[in-house]
């Protein structure tokens, strides 16, 4: 069975959708403090921006969104859905479960 996607994978997948303008670091604001913070004093490494929990038949994905306002944010979420159950076809998995936070960016300020 060929390897599952990768978090950078998928940030590249989803980056790659129009509409979607930025991703978030995935995680509580604590959770992000301590990394930074980590990372700073050279103890450790900044997350990722996807996480990814592939304990399962089926990979759990958790990200936070930043969409435009410029376009209908269902179309954008759908093209979101699609291409990461391609992503995972590819590599012969199933679709993942996605959760999802979307933040609407107001394309005059970006």
């Amino acid at each position: 069975m060929p390897f599952a996607p990768s978090a950078p994978d998928i940030e590249r997948a989803l980056l790659g959708i129009r509409g979607v303008v930025h991703l978030y670091p995935a995680g509580s604001a604590l959770s992000r403090a301590v990394d930074l913070g980590a990372a700073a004093w050279g103890v450790g490494e900044l997350r990722s921006r996807v996480r990814v929990v592939d304990a399962s038949a089926t990979a759990e994905i958790t990200v936070s969104l930043g969409v435009s306002a410029g376009r209908p944010v269902l179309e954008t979420l759908g093209d979101v859905t699609d291409a990461l159950a391609v992503l995972y076809a590819e590599a012969d998995r199933p679709a993942p479960i996605l959760h999802l936070t979307v933040v609407h960016l107001d394309d005059r300020l970006l």
